[in-house]
């Protein structure tokens, strides 16, 4: 071989080398944005799924079997939001929620009847790969004429907020999981 053969094939593992590294950062990215959205999509079904279980319960616990409340200063205060008396969840309110293995149900399905018992409620949930997932629940008053505006008087419009991590989702330039948040309204309807 020659010395413009050993040339000639020594850019063509150069070219071939290049070409490699690009293959393979195309593959990282693909893998990477693909592993994102699955955390992202699951992240917002399990919050879906959260809000879906609050909206069923009843308003407020002083509206639970059918009765009506006319004046707000009926509906139970914000500073009393959570869980009411016997509805106790097992390792006590400030722990994480876990599906009951034997009824297939978290706790919270079988105690709470209301809306903002669900308040700093907090589950973990395991999708079907493994991944655990935390959620946690806000509920606040807000005004009638703008729901953004936290209300510090009882209104007939609560706002549910379901924040939901993962350790690998994406995280801010602190270093700080960004939630996947999802927000619904509860609207207590006193004529029907």
């Amino acid at each position: 071989m020659n010395t413009g053969q050993i040339m000639l094939v020594i850019f063509a593992f150069a070219m071939l080398s290049t070409l490699a590294l690009a293959v393979n950062g195309t593959i990282t990215t693909t893998l990477t944005v693909t592993f994102e959205s699955e955390l992202s999509l699951n992240a917002h079904s399990i919050a879906q799924s959260l809000l879906d279980e609050i909206m069923s319960q009843e308003f407020d616990e002083k509206t639970t079997g059918g009765i009506r409340v006319y004046k707000t200063t009926d509906l139970t205060d914000s500073t009393n939001f959570g869980p009411d008396a016997g509805e106790p969840l097992p390792g006590g309110f400030a722990s994480f929620d876990k599906e009951d293995s034997v009824k297939l149900s978290f706790h919270s399905q079988q105690m709470f009847d209301d809306v903002d018992d669900y308040h700093k409620y907090k589950r973990r949930v395991e999708n079907l790969l493994g991944w655990e997932f935390e959620a946690v629940v806000q509920i606040q008053y807000v005004l009638e004429s703008n729901f953004e505006t936290v209300s510090g008087a009882r209104t007939y419009i609560k706002r549910i907020t379901v924040s939901v991590t993962h350790p690998n989702m994406t995280k801010d330039n602190a270093g700080n999981v960004i939630p996947a948040s999802m927000r619904d309204l509860a609207i207590y309807r006193r004529y029907y």
